[in-house]
């Protein structure tokens, strides 16, 4: 049975110092559960709910840090991207890009991510449908014919927008973006962080981290899902962004032991699930 991914880092990249201490920590628990791990951390933050927010230390720091923690602990790195001119870029450093969720219709984008060699991650818009993945999909199968790469790509899945300050996920969702997911040789990944959040509750976004053990295991459990996205903090109250929906390293211990095991269950169930059609 193939063991998930992980894709986990801190929200922002605030300092060299805390990507190093997250890494060394991730990379032993998910080595101890044979896990395959990706670093993540954004270096703009160009989206944050006020123009005072911190926004991150900026792409050319970003990539001498990434880079020598890259040497230094042998450790696949992400982060993503809001121009297309900056993925050629990123790309010398690093293994995986990502696709920010309000920006995952963004032709362009997805056009210089599927250019260079990395695994491409998109994250799915909250306002998106899991059924309207299907375009984005699409987008991408024709982007790699035309430039003729075998790039993996993942699509997220982090919550969908409901009312006006609540993010729901619909466990639904993850099994219809699993066969849209399969028919452009891409997988899905559940993005727990954010599916935590509570957009537009005032100057920055709130969240509801005591349901995080409830929406991972209850993810994990459909056997729809490849891989697992979570944000992960030395100590999430000083975060500079997603303090309150990042993990405390205990946390994100207990959080990859929880879904391993539950992911194993899902995906043993699920082949029973064609009784049902």
């Amino acid at each position: 049975m193939k063991k998930p991914y992980l894709i986990a880092g801190p929200c922002t990249a605030e300092s060299y110092d805390l990507l190093a201490a997250c890494c060394e920590f991730l990379i032993k628990n998910c080595a101890e559960l044979g896990v395959d791990f990706y670093l993540k951390g954004s270096f703009d933050k160009a989206n944050r709910t006020s123009a005072s927010s911190k926004r991150g230390p900026g792409i050319e720091t970003a990539l001498s840090w990434f880079e020598k923690i890259k040497k230094d602990q042998g450790v696949k790195c992400l982060t993503d991207f809001h121009e297309a001119s900056q993925a050629a870029t990123l790309s010398e450093v690093f293994d995986g890009i990502q696709i920010p969720a309000f920006l995952c219709r963004q032709t362009d984008l997805l056009d210089a991510a599927l250019q260079t060699n990395c695994f491409v991650n998109i994250k799915k818009g909250q306002f998106l449908s899991p059924e309207s993945t299907e375009h984005i999909l699409s987008k991408v199968t024709e982007l790699k014919k035309k430039h003729g790469n075998k790039n993996k790509v993942a699509i997220t899945e982090r919550g969908t927008s409901f009312g006006y300050k609540d993010l729901i996920v619909d466990m639904r969702g993850l099994q219809t973006m699993q066969k849209l997911a399969s028919a452009a040789d891409a997988s899905v990944v559940f993005d727990l962080t954010h599916s935590l959040q509570a957009p537009n509750g005032g100057s920055t976004t709130s969240g509801t981290r005591p349901f995080a053990g409830t929406l991972l295991r209850a993810a994990a459990s459909t056997g729809y899902v490849d891989g697992y996205f979570m944000e992960v903090h030395l100590d999430p109250s000083k975060a500079w962004s997603d303090k309150e929906t990042q993990l405390s390293l205990k946390q994100a211990e207990v959080a990859l032991r929880h879904a391993v095991k539950t992911h194993e269950l899902g995906q043993q169930l699920k082949e029973e699930d064609s009784v049902f059609q």
